[in-house]
């Protein structure tokens, strides 16, 4: 095409290919990877544990201009693997034939709340019942017949 541009007018050969004057003018902005490829090759080998973050902050580092996803496109291509953490395991089994047992703080009757200054999330003992730390940093007292007072 670039011959036939030096006889005759880009818009009249355009026009006889049935395409626009754009294509003939247009200049692709992709770089050639083989570099960027090159010093993925490089960083992985030398980081193997490093997944795509971290490599593409090292090459951004050493002066490429990339983001994530174009870094995790060509680990794809390139058959590279970040590394992967392992998929957590729930270690509580609710289905186990041993008996639970019963919530003394559900039947706990509330009688005042005042504001001291107890640990939060723990049941305290106190001479009037229990201490059950509430919002605030402050005490919800209860009576319970189970629990006694001062143990």
């Amino acid at each position: 095409m670039r011959q036939l541009a030096e006889s005759y007018r880009v818009q009249v050969i355009c026009q006889v290919w049935e395409m626009p004057r754009s294509t003939y003018y247009y200049q692709s902005q992709a770089a050639d990877e083989h570099e960027l490829r090159f010093g993925l090759q490089r960083v992985a080998g030398q980081w193997p544990r490093y997944g795509s973050r971290r490599l593409t902050a090292q090459l951004q580092r050493e002066g490429f201009h990339v983001n994530r996803k174009h870094i995790q496109r060509l680990m794809r291509e390139m058959g590279l693997q970040g590394h992967q953490y392992a998929k957590k395991r729930r270690t509580t089994n609710s289905e186990h034939p041993f008996p639970r047992y019963a919530n003394l703080v559900e039947q706990l009757e509330i009688v005042r709340a005042s504001a001291g200054l107890g640990v939060r999330h723990h049941l305290h003992p106190i001479a009037s019942g229990v201490c059950v730390p509430g919002r605030r940093h402050g005490c919800l007292h209860a009576l319970h017949p189970r629990v006694a007072p001062g143990t």
